[in-house]
């Protein structure tokens, strides 16, 4: 049997209709926007860029981190978010999934690093140098005394010295714990110490490299060494020397490096 509507049918559909167009239109129902009018629109204000270091060494890399600050005074990690730029050719900045942010340098010169997001933008002045720290008249070490018992004695500073590392990376603060509980010597010396960045330069030789220091020093390598040294524009970062090539830099406590001990 054909069902026929009347009109007064028709008429109720259509108003039926009309009354679901106007509650969705008005916010109305369940699938309704629930944003809240009333709440302000959270933005990003500026990008800070660090560590602020102004020189680094060339051969060497450094990772970059950004922080966002937002409207409502919030702050957010944007280092794998940020667009990465570098302005000249004296480094290059990396974008690439996992390692954004790692500047590796390629020439001598200065070079100005940018991160940028939503429109906002923070940047940084970055040089690139032969080396941050040539060795200084007055704090340079030698000669030398091979105690014969692990140790070397430094004539000029009267420092002695781990002989021979453990050829082990560490945290700097397993560094620092792996020097404090060093036992070395003919008198079982208690008192070791990890150095500082002034006194772990005294040891580099600038007429040779890889390793850059004098032969008296057993299988050193051609690597970083953990100085205990904070770095003063960022504390989670410490000084380090390459014994490559003699170069000094600021590096993330949490990444690794060989060890030297020390004591006075």
């Amino acid at each position: 049997m054909k069902k026929i509507f009347s009109p007064s049918h028709i008429g109720f559909l259509f108003l039926l209709t009309a009354m679901m167009l106007i509650l969705v239109s008005c916010g109305g129902g369940a699938g309704g926007n629930n944003n809240d009018p009333g709440k302000p629109n959270i933005t990003l204000v500026s990008i800070e860029i660090s560590p602020a270091i102004s020189s680094i060494s060339l051969g060497a890399n450094q990772q970059f981190m950004s922080t966002g600050k937002y409207s409502d005074n919030s702050t957010k990690d944007l280092t794998d978010s940020v667009n990465w730029d570098s302005s000249t050719g004296a480094a290059t900045i990396s974008n690439e999934r996992g390692s954004e942010g790692l500047v590796t340098t390629m020439a001598e010169g200065t070079t100005t690093i940018t991160a940028t997001l939503e429109g906002i933008s923070g940047t940084t002045e970055l040089e690139v140098v032969l080396t941050v720290i040539d060795k200084i008249p007055g704090i340079s070490g030698g000669p030398y005394v091979d105690n014969h018992d692990g140790t070397v004695t430094d004539e000029t500073t009267e420092l002695m010295w781990q002989q021979e590392d453990d050829d082990i990376t560490k945290i700097w603060a397993d560094a620092i714990t792996f020097c404090d509980d060093l036992v070395l010597g003919y008198s079982d010396f208690s008192d070791w110490r990890l150095p500082t960045k002034k006194e772990l330069i005294t040891i580099l030789d600038y007429e040779t490299t890889s390793p850059a220091i004098h032969d008296i020093f057993l299988n050193t390598n051609s690597g970083d060494y953990w100085s205990s040294s904070t770095y003063a524009y960022t504390p989670g970062y410490a000084w380090y020397v390459q014994f490559s090539n003699g170069c000094v830099n600021g590096g993330n406590k949490e990444n690794e490096r060989f060890v030297r001990c020390v004591r006075n």
